[in-house]
């Protein structure tokens, strides 16, 4: 659950962004940054789940080259099923897996999700911020830090 500090602070951010003609694109692939990040930080004791997690991890590394590259219509298809997959084995038994893959599949994705879901919001952040912020609960620092440095 988001409290309204983290609601205000989330708004601000994203008033701030948008002040600054950040795109949805930089925010996606500021997001991917960061989830790449969060997963390098994290270490699970349980080795099928470090498995999943070097997968997710060379899934958005390829990612993160192809954007880079210009190489944008790869991009769609790339481990797609093999990430959905990730997301429903470990939903259960490894939440912070399944989440992860989940970000993974928004960074790959796009912003249909959020388009379909959307409330108005101007951007996905809040959308994005509340699927990382289910692998842990103390992201929201980090994740507001990371996208001011997109502006600073």
């Amino acid at each position: 659950m988001t409290n309204k500090k983290e609601m205000d602070d989330l708004d601000t951010l994203e008033r701030d962004l948008l002040e600054n003609n950040i795109s949805l694109e930089k925010i996606r692939d500021h997001f991917a940054l960061l989830v790449l990040h969060v997963m390098e930080k994290t270490l699970s004791l349980n080795a099928d789940s470090n498995i999943a997690l070097h997968y997710l991890k060379e899934n958005l590394s390829t990612i993160n080259t192809l954007r880079a590259t210009g190489t944008t219509g790869e991009i769609s298809t790339h481990g797609f099923e093999g990430l959905w997959d990730i997301e429903r084995k470990y939903q259960n038994s490894n939440p912070f897996t399944a989440g992860m893959a989940r970000c993974v599949i928004h960074c790959l994705a796009g912003y249909e999700s959020w388009e379909e879901q959307n409330q108005g919001d101007p951007t996905p952040l809040i959308y994005l911020y509340h699927d990382i912020k289910k692998t842990n609960p103390n992201t929201t620092t980090i994740f507001i830090d990371h996208f001011y440095k997109l502006i600073n």
